[in-house]
């Protein structure tokens, strides 16, 4: 299969509290149509969507979410990036979709 300069770009990168607090602002300052879904830590279940990026933040922080993905747009491209809680603080999957 032959890639071309258009493929999808993903990138990773631990983030540790100053860095998740970062990103968050960076989103609520830059992302439009967002939408938010979260993994609880106490039992792995999803739900249909976390109220606010403010909500997202003390979740995280607090160790009561394990993962959350962000599906919004930036400068007229969509974007899917994904955040996990890790031993030493969060994990970041950031992916420019097609």
């Amino acid at each position: 299969m032959k890639m071309t300069r258009d493929r999808v770009r993903l990138q990773r990168k631990a983030l540790d509290a100053g860095g998740l607090m970062t990103y968050i602002q960076d989103i609520s300052q830059h992302a439009s149509e967002l939408t938010l879904r979260s993994k609880r830590a106490k039992d792995g279940q999803s739900d249909a969507c976390v109220a606010s990026l403010d909500t997202l933040a003390d979740q995280l922080l607090r160790g009561e979410l394990a993962a959350v993905q962000l599906r919004y747009r930036r400068d007229g491209e969509s974007y899917c990036d994904t955040l996990m809680t890790a031993t030493n603080g969060y994990r970041l999957v950031s992916m420019k979709e097609p």
